[in-house]
């Protein structure tokens, strides 16, 4: 048995996480603001019933998630609890190497998807 590297998450608040998901779903934005400015650009958040949560502001860290190796970053696992809401075959639920695309490819079609739905 091979033995994983210690992953290190970001900081984030050490309060219970039934208060985090209080907080969350109460006052959205005005909490991950809050986050944000105490605990900088990516800052992580325990959320009950749904897990831990890395949230990330700064562009340039999302760029490397979506351009970096889907072995590392395999977001399918963390997004299956969105399958009943947005499909089994949504690209935010499935991971690059099941839909045939490579990370990158992926994160474009994302952007694609979402720029067709938003008006002008």
């Amino acid at each position: 048995m091979s033995k994983a590297a210690p992953t290190t998450l970001p900081p984030g608040p050490r309060l219970p996480s039934a208060v985090q998901a209080a907080l969350l779903y109460r006052h959205g934005s005005r909490f991950l603001a809050a986050c944000q400015r105490r605990y900088g650009s990516a800052f992580t958040l325990r959320i009950v019933s749904i897990g831990t949560l890395v949230y990330l502001a700064d562009p340039a860290d999302i760029e490397t998630v979506f351009a970096g190796d889907p072995s590392v970053f395999h977001a399918g696992e963390a997004n299956s609890i969105l399958s009943g809401l947005l499909g089994d075959t949504s690209l935010l639920v499935i991971d690059a190497s099941a839909c045939g695309l490579n990370t990158a490819e992926q994160g474009l079609s994302i952007a694609s998807q979402i720029a067709a739905k938003v008006p002008t």
